[in-house]
């Protein structure tokens, strides 16, 4: 339906004239910039690059004028291109890792809950991803060899499994080892050999403290002496009734 029909002068008000003049500026621009993309888009960054500083200012002061306008836009465009959105902040994360690390310190001191709240529930997501990081943090003192890198999605398939590769008992997938005696760790076989992927299993918190750096042979024995001397010690009242 054309805008004659729909505003007909006749009965036209000023504003109402000046919403059609409107109208029909937005559709001849959308058809217009649809139709020039490339070259509107190329003398826009040309623009920019000549006026970079005057452009920064401008962009900084109308986003301080329209904060929380440009804060739900984002949040929606995010929302509608997650994937996107996900490679746009990595890559400006790698490009100013200073300036990255230095807005995350901020953040995590206004609201360290929030921020902690946030690192727990990437640890449950990420349980791979989180476990590898932190036995890499573990190496740089160890200096042993370190592969687990190359492996995230093969480690992943092995903690969600559920269960301790040694023992096979359950193993609780969102807990976190500082108190939770079967929740997820990654254990060297052989301790002098590294944290390399043919070299790991996937085993209860407890189970990987017990067996420390002297390996499953002497928690074992160290099981059987216990086990020797707790029935030992049952026995012992009845011999003597």
């Amino acid at each position: 339906m054309s805008e004659q029909l729909l505003f007909p002068d006749a009965v036209m008000t000023e504003e109402e004239k000046k919403e059609r003049v409107l109208l029909q500026t937005k559709r001849q621009w959308a058809k217009y910039s649809q139709a020039h993309r490339d070259e509107l888009n190329a003398k826009g960054r040309a623009r920019y690059a000549e006026n970079r500083e005057q452009e920064v200012a401008r962009n900084k002061a109308y986003y301080a004028r329209n904060k929380q306008r440009m804060l739900d836009i984002n949040k929606k465009w995010k929302k509608e291109h997650p994937v996107y959105a996900a490679q746009i902040a990595r890559n400006w994360r790698v490009n100013h890792p200073d300036e990255s690390k230095k807005l995350a310190r901020e953040k995590r001191l206004r609201n360290p809950e929030a921020s902690r709240e946030v690192g727990r529930r990437w640890r449950r997501r990420h349980k791979a991803k989180a476990l590898v990081n932190s036995a890499r943090e573990r190496n740089k003192t160890k200096k042993l060899p370190f592969d687990l890198h190359d492996h995230i999605d093969e480690i992943q398939k092995r903690i969600d499994t559920g269960h301790c590769e040694l023992t096979g008992i359950p193993l609780n997938l969102a807990a976190t080892p500082a108190s939770n005696y079967n929740a997820v760790s990654i254990d060297r076989v052989v301790p002098q050999l590294g944290y390399v992927y043919s070299n790991i299993r996937i085993v209860a918190f407890a189970v990987n403290c017990m067996m420390g750096n002297w390996g499953e042979d002497v928690a074992l024995s160290i099981f059987a002496s216990w086990t020797q001397q707790k029935k030992a010690r049952e026995e012992k009242p009845c011999a003597t009734m």
